[in-house]
């Protein structure tokens, strides 16, 4: 029960934080999820750019709302209304229109359309992302397998752990925070991982794709900003009971 309200206290704190990040992308036309050019992402952007910027804000902010467990949207008092229900489910229509009729998306999603992406040596991905981690996360990385690194911070109780894999397209980072409690692992904000695409409520594929020579660089640094930003909020977003 102790660390049930811990998690709920976070999540709510973790909520609010991300309707303000959320309106930063929103107001400046999505300048970081556009970056991220899997074919997922893609489709979710082509269809949110066919609505007004009204809507594309009430789009996003339902979707993060989804994500919250209903009390604790009720304990801070905030709900979904059925406007944005609606406009939600014109959004998802929208999306699997995109998904027959933009060609660019449907070259995405075709698995034997290979020139869409370009491809990269592992170990030459792996060189970039820990040139840039290793000057931003002061810790020593781990390695799971010959693509995979981790990093580890700890704050008070807690571990924050930052985790890469490299593949020859496309890296893939996420965030997650834990303890222990008599052995038992306890992780905030339940079973999803923390990364720019869950905060910002799509849950669905959270790769960054390469289609040019200059990706791997530019990704690289989005991916080291976008874990320093989680961890230097880190503390904000624990209740006093957390810490």
């Amino acid at each position: 029960m102790k660390y049930e309200l811990i998690n709920d206290e976070f999540c709510k704190r973790f909520y609010k934080w991300r309707l303000l990040d959320a309106e930063r992308e929103v107001s400046e036309s999505f300048p970081l999820l556009t970056k991220m050019k899997n074919p997922y992402m893609q489709r979710n952007l082509a269809s949110l750019f066919t609505f007004s910027s009204h809507e594309r804000r009430t789009i996003v902010h339902t979707l993060i709302k989804r994500t919250l467990k209903p009390q604790l949207l009720s304990d801070i008092g905030d709900c979904i209304t059925h406007e944005e229900l609606e406009l939600l489910k014109s959004y998802l229509v929208r999306k699997n229109k995109v998904t027959r009729e933009n060609p660019d998306i449907k070259k995405m999603f075709n698995v034997n359309e290979k020139s869409s992406f370009k491809e990269f040596k592992v170990k030459d991905l792996k060189a970039i992302i820990l040139d840039r981690l290793n000057d931003s996360l002061d810790s020593t990385p781990k390695f799971r397998d010959s693509s995979s690194i981790r990093y580890e911070q700890t704050y008070n109780r807690w571990t924050i752990s930052t985790s890469v894999d490299c593949e020859r397209i496309c890296y893939y980072y996420n965030q997650q925070v834990y303890t222990y409690d008599n052995q038992e692992r306890i992780i905030l904000g339940g079973r999803c991982n923390i990364s720019l695409n869950e905060w910002l409520g799509f849950r669905n594929d959270s790769t960054w794709c390469f289609v040019s020579e200059e990706d791997p660089l530019t990704t690289a640094k989005i991916i080291s900003d976008l874990c320093i930003k989680f961890i230097s909020v880190f503390p904000s977003l624990l209740g006093e009971s957390c810490q």
